[in-house]
């Protein structure tokens, strides 16, 4: 089998044999070692050639294309005379690439697939290679966002490749003893399939469509039952992001983080009147949970004539949260 890197504007410029005998280390298959009058490196955000780090493949040969038909402006970003040597030209992948130092070039995905979580360079091309492996994960696939308080998050998507599908917490967990904790995904989405582009490859804007679903959990989805528990619901359904929330779900399962936390506080405080420690909302960790502290500390601090109203909340509260 060969496993290679190539484009229309530059044709094969590197190929990877993998014979029965061959030994492949680490998770990623590859693109190998290069092909005549093909010369590849790997560069940093500088432009400065790295080896051992992820940067940009840049291609320079006197075989490329000439550029794109009616793209001048286009054409000048990715294609550039070297100085020096007539004929030759270089030209930006926009592919991010690993070079080793025997030269054996490894791909991590695109460019535009690569960005900062809390200041962190997160590759959705490695978070995906830890997930594939994941118990129960057939195909998966990762992506990122920007939710509406301008904060990016990363969310997993998976075809399941057994019954039950492996839950959200699963997944974190395994990814956990994986990759480091900025590489795990805040939310985990079952799809039945992942969707393509008419070219066979993965198309990540067709998994936007997702990004607010329900996650798949280990507990069944649960309605609100009390007015209070259904308020609740609507602050979780806003600090999260997501459609559906049920009052038994774990607040990590659906993706909580500590920004997430400290916006349902805030909301708990301004329409009940009662503060909450992160903490104690942790320790609670469900909506269902939550709503009974919100009581008990509502009633802590309330006049006699209030009390009788309170009582009614809490008998109407379902077991075991009375």
């Amino acid at each position: 089998m060969v496993n290679g890197l190539g484009a229309t504007e530059t044709g094969i410029v590197r190929r990877f044999f993998v014979r029965p005998e061959e030994q492949v280390d680490g998770a990623i298959l590859p693109v190998g070692y290069p092909v005549e009058d093909m010369e590849v490196e790997v560069v940093d955000d500088d432009g400065r050639s790295v080896v051992g780090k992820v940067g940009e493949v840049i291609v320079r040969s006197r075989y490329l294309a000439l550029g794109y038909w009616g793209e001048a402006e286009l054409t000048a970003q990715r294609f550039r005379a070297v100085p020096g040597d007539r004929g030759v030209r270089s030209y930006r992948t926009g592919d991010l690439g690993l070079m080793h130092e025997d030269g054996c070039l490894e791909l991590h995905g695109r460019s535009d697939d690569r960005f900062k979580i809390s200041g962190q360079w997160v590759s959705l091309v490695e978070v995906e290679s830890a997930l594939a492996r994941a118990p129960g994960v057939a195909e998966c696939a990762a992506s990122s966002f920007q939710d509406r308080h301008g904060d990016t998050r990363l969310i997993a998507y998976f075809t399941s490749a057994q019954t039950p599908a492996p839950n959200s917490g699963a997944l974190r967990e395994w990814l956990d003893d994986q990759v480091p904790a900025y590489f795990v995904p805040s939310v985990f989405v079952e799809v039945e399939r992942l969707p393509l582009t008419s070219y066979g490859k993965l198309d990540r804007r067709g998994l936007a469509q997702h990004e607010r679903a329900r996650p798949s959990l280990k507990t069944t989805y649960r309605a609100p039952e009390t007015g209070l528990e259904q308020e609740l619901t609507e602050v979780w359904h806003a600090a999260l992001e997501l459609d559906a929330v049920g009052i038994d779900d774990d607040i990590f399962d659906l993706g909580g983080d500590s920004l997430a936390v400290m916006r349902i506080l805030s909301q708990i405080s301004d329409n009940w009147g009662v503060l909450i420690s992160p903490e104690a909302l942790l320790e609670a960790g469900t909506v269902a949970a939550t709503a009974r502290l919100i009581i008990v500390k509502a009633a802590a601090g309330v006049e006699r004539e209030m009390l009788g109203e309170i009582l009614e909340e809490i008998e109407s509260a379902p077991e075991p949260y009375r």
